[in-house]
């Protein structure tokens, strides 16, 4: 018999839900790039802007979750990730999110191979995510992480 779940979808645009973070990125990105210019030359300006940028990317731009009977699907502006939901044995709750394991056991490689959900910011779905996620993937090894 299928688990029977309603779909959740949300959104996250951390930077617009971390104003001050965003303020200070902006201002640090701002400072170093005009810096990197002045000392080493266009060449070096814009490989910055192509490395720094491309890694605070995400920061930037928005990203969509959705759980439903199928599995998980992430949106980015450049891609979408969709796991079913046997992809995964374990999750570990976070702060900020959930991290969607393939391992049973903690592993270094979870970071790489699994799947992070950052909760959104506002209103009660923390739980619900949790809730849901744990209707499907079995096993719970715990809220912390070891390192």
């Amino acid at each position: 018999m299928e688990k029977e779940i309603e779909p959740i979808e949300w959104n996250s645009h951390p930077v617009r839900e971390e104003r001050k973070k965003a303020v200070f990125s902006i201002l640090f990105l701002l400072i170093l790039w005009i810096s990197v210019y002045i000392s080493f030359g266009i060449f070096w300006f814009l490989l910055s802007i192509l490395l720094i940028g491309g890694s605070l990317f995400p920061f930037f731009t928005v990203t969509r979750y959705r759980l439903d009977q199928e599995g998980v699907t992430v949106r980015k502006p450049f891609y979408t990730v969709k796991k079913g939901w046997r992809q995964f044995r374990s999750y570990y709750p976070e702060r900020n999110g959930v991290l969607l394991s393939p391992f049973l056991k903690p592993s270094r490689l979870e970071n790489f191979r699994g799947l992070f959900l950052l909760f959104p910011r506002q209103g009660m779905e923390r739980e619900r995510i949790i809730h849901i996620v744990g209707r499907w993937i079995p096993k719970e090894m715990g809220t912390e992480k070891e390192s």
